[in-house]
């Protein structure tokens, strides 16, 4: 009886680290199958935040440069005291563009602000669009200020630059001809949607 509790005492240890290797093999078993679940997962998740976020910004430029505006919107737009009411009236509506781009910045931001995880979990090749976004929206701004810092026009005819500055906020292009800002902004959606859709379909069915 001594003995054979002598040899059980001895094996004992042994028993005990093969244990911990079958524990740590299933550990590791585990964490394989967990991994790419729990990776394709955060990638399904941010796929989806960004083209939620893309198209929350098409809203965005939409109403930035609709023509239609509502009293008040102008409020915040810096003037001086002997301002003639005829051109503070066109300075107004310019800046209802600027306004409601400002008004609706976080729209920008919180897209702008998944770039870098969208390069982490999609390549650096997802950087892209996020970089190519920023330009329509920059011409768009800086058309309406250039508009309000030049009115009134030169002359009884306004010129061909500020014609091009009112295309660019969604104004005075002709109902046939091409709207460049919104063929851009298109083009960029578009890249987000093969990016972030495509891999969105692959994670969803893998």
């Amino acid at each position: 009886m001594w003995h054979a509790l002598t040899q059980l005492a001895a094996i004992a240890p042994l028993f005990v680290a093969a244990s911990a290797v079958v524990g740590a093999a299933v550990a590791v078993l585990g964490y394989r199958k967990w991994h790419p679940e729990a990776t394709g997962k955060r990638k399904i998740e941010l796929a989806e935040d960004i083209l939620t976020g893309i198209y929350e910004v098409r809203e965005v430029i939409a109403w930035a440069r609709s023509p239609a505006g509502f009293v008040g919107e102008a409020e915040g737009r810096p003037r001086a005291e002997d301002e003639d009411p005829g051109h503070a009236q066109m300075r107004d509506a310019y800046f209802r563009t600027i306004a409601r781009l400002e008004q609706d910045k976080a729209a920008f931001s919180n897209l702008q602000a998944k770039k870098y995880r969208a390069m982490a979990c999609f390549g650096q090749d997802a950087g892209q669009p996020f970089l190519e976004l920023k330009a329509p929206h920059a011409q768009i701004g800086t058309a309406a200020l250039s508009l309000i810092r030049t009115w009134p026009p030169h002359g009884v005819h306004m010129s061909a630059q500020c014609r091009k500055w009112e295309a660019i906020i969604g104004w005075g292009y002709e109902p046939n001809a091409s709207d460049a800002i919104q063929q851009e902004l298109e083009q960029i959606i578009r890249r987000f949607e093969e990016l972030f859709g495509k891999s969105l379909l692959r994670e969803g069915a893998g």
